[in-house]
């Protein structure tokens, strides 16, 4: 997809609980139990950089990608680090990765990167947005100056894989709590290709 996942709902219909409070968020981070947020609850700034959700809310049984789509495994999100040009050694490895493939994944629209001209960027279409994330204990992170997004990959600490792309050209992999509140991007099925 080239943008955000922006749903209330599982595929079946069912709503996906709305974390409101910090309490209700670092709650469901504890139990285990799916969430989404609106940044800082403000409903008018999510249209273009979708909802942030906890780990569980995609990997629920009733899933939150559209039928012919899914969430990005850890493997998927390394392929596309090797098509924007790392080693796949490279691609491997934990923390800032890269030169500057997370440069060409922010979309030039997005004032919050404060690209200058000379950069190419985007020409993935990737189209990232600086959306922040919501850590554990219900506080809104970095809005305007960081992208986060999910793989649905757990990790061998009980983590998983989330790729996260700041105001430095690198394109970060990391080894998350699943409780972190963050953006979700989709990937078509291979047999709906």
């Amino acid at each position: 997809m080239a943008e955000n996942l922006n749903v209330v709902t599982f595929r079946n219909g069912d709503s996906i609980p709305l974390a409101k409070t910090k309490e209700e968020w670092e709650n469901a981070a504890v139990e285990g139990r799916p969430v989404y947020c609106i940044y800082d609850i403000n409903p008018g700034d999510n249209s273009k950089t979708g909802k942030l959700c906890n780990w569980y809310a995609f990997n629920d049984s009733r899933m939150i990608a559209p039928k012919g789509w899914h969430i990005p495994s850890d493997r998927e999100w390394i392929e596309l680090s090797v098509e924007l040009g790392m080693s796949p050694a490279e691609a491997e490895k934990l923390h800032e990765r890269g030169t500057d493939q997370g440069t060409r994944l922010k979309d030039p629209g997005d004032r919050s990167w404060n690209l200058s001209d000379s950069i190419s960027v985007n020409f993935s279409g990737f189209n990232a947005l600086a959306g922040g994330c919501r850590l554990n204990d219900g506080e809104y992170y970095m809005a305007n100056v960081i992208a986060v997004f999910w793989s649905s990959t757990e990790t061998e600490t009980g983590g998983a894989y989330a790729y996260g792309i700041h105001p430095a050209p690198f394109f970060n992999r990391c080894d998350d709590n699943k409780g972190l509140g963050m953006s979700v991007r989709c990937i078509k099925d291979k047999q709906a290709l």
